[in-house]
């Protein structure tokens, strides 16, 4: 029972770090938008007990792929490696200290390519120490668009659209008079997604029995991105029973401003059977 005791304190005694390096603090923004700053920075500090320098090593990882993106050894110029190659400041110094100055990573305009998880590793000849943190760089919808058309004099056929974004966002389909509107179930093979280079496209539709919707009916498209707070919405009126196509308005949540765009039918019937 006693030797229990003193293996579990001299685990203890390590895991503080009094026998090793440990990292007492990573900074890594949690969210940005994609190629809006010019410079990012991702910091690792970390503390070493005296003469522990030798063998130190300081390796950034991203994703969980076993190769590092960033590696500096003291006295040694800093490496940019797989992903990050030519996107690091490799002249940037974050402390004096010739066993901290290049431990942090200066990125160059970063991009939806250089999001997901960063893993900070400190490593000397008597121990080593790691942490990690999330880092999502978003694109915005490039395009984000509802319509509406009728394709039996007593159906209406609901779309909507984005285009462009990053990461995979969340897209859904509301409807009613007054709010709180009412979420559409879409049924199977109504939603659809085409993943591209660090950006996705999206549509869904749902299909309404003139019968069963009130008049001035409110369609509102919702799209969001995960993780983050960008959210917007797009919003248009049916009128059941008539056969045209009302305007379509755009409103980003906690926006005043609207945009109206008048649509021909026949435009937006090519434009669907384009997505399917």
């Amino acid at each position: 029972m006693e030797y229990t005791s003193w293996i579990l304190i001299l685990l203890l005694v390590v895991k503080q770090g009094v026998l090793g390096v440990r990292i007492i603090n990573m900074q890594v923004p949690r969210v940005i938008e994609n190629s809006t700053l010019n410079n990012v920075l991702l910091d690792c500090d970390y503390t070493l007990k005296p003469g522990e320098g030798d063998g130190l090593v300081v390796k950034w990882y991203l994703n969980d792929i076993p190769k590092p993106v960033y590696q500096w050894i003291p006295g040694k110029r800093p490496q940019d490696l797989g992903r990050l190659k030519g996107k690091v400041n490799l002249d940037f110094k974050i402390s004096e200290d010739p066993l901290k100055m290049h431990r942090a990573i200066l990125l160059f305009r970063p991009t939806t390519e250089l999001s997901g998880k960063y893993k900070c590793k400190v490593s000397t000849y008597l121990d080593e120490d790691e942490d990690h943190r999330d880092m999502i760089i978003f694109a915005p919808a490039k395009d984000f668009k509802i319509w509406h058309f009728k394709p039996e004099p007593n159906k209406v056929n609901v779309t909507c659209m984005a285009s462009g974004v990053f990461p995979l966002p969340s897209l859904e389909l509301f409807s009613g008079v007054k709010a709180p509107l009412q979420r559409a179930e879409i049924p199977d093979g109504a939603r659809h997604i085409r993943e591209l280079r660090y950006s996705y496209d999206m549509h869904l539709y749902n299909i309404y029995n003139d019968e069963d919707l009130e008049p001035d009916t409110v369609f509102e498209c919702r799209l969001g991105i995960p993780g983050t707070e960008y959210q917007i919405r797009e919003n248009s009126v049916y009128y059941p029973g008539l056969d045209v196509m009302p305007s379509i308005s755009a409103e980003a949540v906690n926006s005043t401003s609207l945009r109206a765009i008048v649509v021909p039918v026949s435009t937006m019937l090519l434009f669907t059977l384009f997505l399917h």
